[in-house]
């Protein structure tokens, strides 16, 4: 099992879209609300790929109310 995931896998695991997903990454990080340890773009640039752990994104999806997929 991956640690390290991007935004697309992680968006599959939550049951949301990778362009819903990214967009509320980045909402997070404008508003000064994303763990820069959980979350993070690769590189650090608007157009970077964004990375996310397996363990934050647990948290997150416990505090959007988000379902994780067991898989």
């Amino acid at each position: 099992m991956k640690n390290e995931l991007t935004a697309a896998e992680a968006a599959e695991i939550v049951g949301k879209s990778a362009k819903h997903f990214r967009a509320t990454l980045r909402g997070m990080k404008a508003d000064g609300d994303l763990d820069p340890e959980g979350a993070w773009q690769e590189p650090a640039k608007a157009n970077g790929l964004w990375k996310i752990r397996r363990v934050y994104l647990t948290v997150l999806a416990a505090d959007r109310g988000w379902t994780v997929e067991q898989g």
